[in-house]
């Protein structure tokens, strides 16, 4: 498939000919650069059993299948080699897939996460994607990457569900970590529209009148409180509740409604993140 649709090389895909798996100490220190820089950059797959056409013209497309001898570089040996990295890649995977009717012809396809710190291969360099090729890094990159695990990664999801046939609706917003890295606290701040359609939306519970560019929204709040930490791999959500009908400003002018919903969530030391979310789009109805 990939030889047949021409996929090209890319920052996260590489072809490596039967040649580049080799029991040399040349051969595994390749092997380690190359698996290395994926992890220290984005992550990707190496295919080591098809190789690149020569030509300038076509270099980075794949041209044929180059099989490996299974009985001389079985994927316990290629699993050994990759184990000279240090530390070692978590959950990194190595699918052998047979290229012929004989059991010893393989492809290995090698995925490689990306990781959340830095790691050395087995010439006691660091090396990172460029491109097409895996170059050693300056001091401040290999920083940089040992840097990942320390701050949490959060993202948000939300649903906007009706209820009590159609005449309240309700927020269901979740901070969710998407680290191995606990976050201590955390808070999310959420402007909801006014108004959806030609339907007002009154809060239940406590909400502020708000003006972002120029519009005015519901702004509403949500954090753990110096409570409960979140979690690594884990979430929280919180629901807002909302009936329809008017919401009368009291000292404060309404403007135009904002037209989605829009949220900014802060962890820790880790730079915000911000997002959006049409009511339509996470709309759920529920009986």
């Amino acid at each position: 498939m990939l030889i047949a649709d021409r996929i090209e090389e890319n920052f996260r895909l590489d072809y490596k000919a039967a040649g580049a798996i080799d029991d040399s100490d040349k051969g595994k220190s390749e092997i380690t650069k190359d698996v290395s820089a994926f992890a220290n950059s984005d992550g990707g797959t190496i295919i080591y059993g098809i190789s690149e056409y020569r030509e300038n013209e076509r270099s980075h497309l794949p041209e044929k299948i180059d099989p490996l001898s299974r009985k001389r570089y079985s994927k316990e040996w290629l699993e050994h080699v990759i184990a000279n990295i240090r530390p070692a890649i978590p959950s990194l995977r190595i699918v052998p897939i047979q290229c012929s009717s004989s059991d010893d012809e393989v492809a290995y396809v090698v995925e490689i996460p990306k990781s959340t710190t830095a790691h050395q291969a087995r010439d006691g360099r660091y090396y990172k994607r460029y491109n097409f090729e895996s170059k050693m890094m300056p001091d401040y990159e290999i920083r940089d990457v040992m840097n990942r695990i320390q701050h949490p990664k959060v993202s948000a999801q939300a649903k906007f569900s009706l209820q009590e046939h159609g005449t309240k609706a309700c927020l269901h917003f979740e901070v969710c970590n998407e680290s191995d890295v606990m976050a201590r606290h955390f808070a999310a701040i959420i402007h909801v529209p006014i108004n959806w359609g030609t339907t007002g939306l009154v809060p239940e519970g406590d909400a502020v009148i708000d003006e972002i560019d120029g519009m005015s929204s519901l702004r509403m709040v949500f954090s753990n409180d110096g409570g409960a930490p979140l979690f690594p791999r884990s979430r929280m959500y919180q629901n807002f509740k909302f009936k329809f009908g008017r919401w009368e400003g009291k000292d404060r002018e309404i403007k135009p409604s904002l037209n989605e919903i829009r949220f900014k969530v802060y962890a820790d030391s880790s730079p915000a993140v911000e997002g959006s979310f049409t009511i339509d789009s996470i709309l759920q109805t529920t009986t």
